[in-house]
């Protein structure tokens, strides 16, 4: 479970930054 949360928030900083 923990891992789903870091993949997520990893996920949409990626998404985040890549804007």
């Amino acid at each position: 479970m923990y891992i789903a949360l870091s993949v997520r928030i990893h996920y949409m900083l990626l998404h985040y930054n890549w804007h």
